[in-house]
């Protein structure tokens, strides 16, 4: 039931963040706060995707662009609260210094910032993570991102870039001379960082990013 009502809240949320956005000029990220807390707890929250890709094929067709970089440590937290006190939604930013581009308009040596959907709030004393169907990328660590600008029309989410399709839009990067070794399948739901795509899904598309990417 509690995951239920979490659930609806997140749909209400978004809508509520959809409609009230206006259309304006600027596409910088703005509203950026406080650095995430480090967590007590974590609360993983589903159901708000609207693409669930399958193969590579399909998560390259849904990217705009195509990256690979280093997630820098300077994230911070953008939250959403309809009445001034709760908070019903939210990202966490960091910068990404791109140095290869598969697909896209942007350029090597660029640094965008990228939203993912997670936050920390403090409630009864404790630091919770919600989880929105998306875990933490690890800062100073490489990763290809396949990713979409969002909307300049969705103020809350205006000038940022997020992984087209959630987790299967990030893959860690492994070092050429490890390509041969290297066994997706021998790593954990927790070191791939998995908090709701189909397991086996993940690793067919990872190895594929390794084998077209990673060279």
């Amino acid at each position: 039931m509690m995951k239920n009502r979490i659930t609806l809240l997140l749909y209400s949320t978004i809508i509520a963040i959809s409609l009230s956005a206006c259309q304006v000029n600027s596409t910088e990220p703005s509203g950026l706060g406080q650095k995430p807390l480090a967590a007590d707890q974590v609360q993983v929250v589903t159901g708000d995707s609207l693409y669930d890709p399958q193969t590579l094929d399909e998560e390259e067709k849904l990217a705009e662009y195509i990256v690979e970089g280093k997630i820098l440590d300077d994230a911070k937290q953008k939250l959403y609260s309809p009445d001034s006190k709760s908070v019903t939604f939210g990202i966490t930013a960091s910068s990404f210094q791109i140095s290869r581009v598969f697909k896209g308009n942007l350029k090597e040596g660029d640094t965008i910032s990228i939203a993912e959907r997670y936050y920390t709030v403090e409630e009864n004393g404790k630091a919770v993570r919600y989880e929105l169907g998306y875990g933490p990328s690890m800062p100073n660590k490489e990763y290809i991102f396949f990713l979409i600008k969002d909307d300049d029309s969705n103020e809350f989410l205006r000038g940022f870039y997020t992984p087209s399709g959630k987790e299967t839009g990030r893959y860690p990067v492994i070092n050429s001379d490890e390509k041969n070794s290297f066994n997706v399948k021998s790593l954990t739901d927790g070191e791939l960082n998995l908090v709701q795509t189909k397991p086996d899904v993940y690793r067919n598309i990872y190895n594929e990013v390794i084998n077209k990417y990673m060279k």
